[in-house]
């Protein structure tokens, strides 16, 4: 008889690993930061929730952002130079996700983004999605 109360998971499950797929997600948050190797360049950082999982990814590829504007429903704006950060916090996108293997200085496997998909025809609605903090008791 064991005294812990818990149920055997894989290596993935215990780290919180999704598999590799494509999913809903929200972005929640979206801010310009300058790179490490060039100071006087700047990337669009976007932080989005997939399934509980807060994953953060630089729009370092021309590609990636023109496919988080679409995803967004913000590819006319994307064409016409009126982006802005404001136009990606809490809307829905769809996201490719993979697991990255550890690395020497980060030994832990984990989620990464690695593109936007825009939406399947006859799932354009992209609405703002309005977080409400209150949990009921």
């Amino acid at each position: 008889m064991t005294d812990i109360d818990y149920e055997p998971l894989t290596e993935e499950e215990a780290l919180g690993l999704l598999p590799k797929g494509e999913y809903p997600a929200i972005i929640i948050k979206a801010e310009n930061k300058y790179g490490r190797k060039d100071p006087s360049k700047s990337y669009v950082v976007l932080t989005v929730d997939v399934k509980g999982n807060h994953l953060t990814t630089w729009c370092a590829l021309p590609y990636m952002l023109k496919h988080a504007a679409d995803s967004t429903g913000n590819s006319e704006k994307y064409q016409s130079k009126q982006l802005n950060l404001s136009d990606f916090v809490n809307k829905k996108c769809n996201v490719k996700i993979k697991v990255q293997e550890g690395t020497e200085q980060y030994p832990t496997p984990k989620n990464v983004i690695w593109d936007f998909v825009a939406p399947k025809r006859g799932d354009e609605n992209q609405e703002t999605i309005e977080f409400n903090d209150s949990v009921p008791f």
